[in-house]
């Protein structure tokens, strides 16, 4: 089960979002867009220090590149998946 810290942090970048795109005066449209793409960027943020760390633990047991070399791969299955739903 997840805790309330998980649902608070995305309420936390849709206040942000909402916040930001209202002290800049953005039209309606945009302002949804906004409010759209803003989860997106913090689970692919998310996403990337998951890669990073991996890469380095997998460099601390494996030795050297090969943390480097799993995100090489790991890159290329997710690219090789997208390409499919396309």
């Amino acid at each position: 089960m997840r805790s309330i810290a998980h649902p608070a942090l995305f309420a936390a970048v849709y206040k942000s979002a909402d916040f930001i795109s209202n002290f800049i005066r953005l039209q309606a449209s945009t302002r949804a867009e906004v409010l759209a793409v803003a989860p997106k960027v913090l689970q692919a943020v998310f996403a990337a220090l998951g890669d990073y760390f991996t890469a380095k633990l997998a460099g601390k047991l494996f030795g050297g590149a090969a943390g480097w070399m799993s995100v090489r791969t790991y890159a290329r299955s997710s690219i090789l998946a997208l390409d499919n739903l396309m």
